[in-house]
This record gives structure tokens, C-alpha cells and sequence, in this order.
């Protein structure tokens, strides 16, 4: 069963992790969220593409 997020109801969300790996797994599953590759110019944060176009 895949959760729906709402449109305009996650704005930005930061979770710090050991294993962001499997993090990013677990809300892909859970949510549909498409995760970038990690960007050094960003302090190695991944971005999600959201269901809908958001980022």
C-alpha cells in the first residue's frame, strides 16, 4: 500500500542519518519519493522529486 502525500503539505523536510541510503529507500517505498544521487555542492544532501513536480 503506498502512502499519499498531499499536494502543499511537505514543504522541506531535513533527516540526518548513518545510513541515508536506506533511509531514502524506506520513504521511496513508503511515498513514491524519487531521490537525486547525493550533491556535493550541497553537503551531500539528496533531493527528492515528490509525486505531483515538487522538489
Amino acid at each position: 500500500m503506498q502512502v499519499v502525500v498531499p499536494e502543499h503539505s511537505v514543504y522541506y523536510l531535513e533527516i540526518v542519518a548513518q545510513d541515508v541510503e536506506a533511509v531514502c529507500d524506506l520513504y521511496t517505498k513508503s511515498y513514491g519519493w524519487d531521490f537525486k544521487p547525493m550533491d556535493p555542492e550541497l553537503g551531500n544532501t539528496c533531493v527528492a522529486d515528490l509525486p505531483g513536480g515538487w522538489r
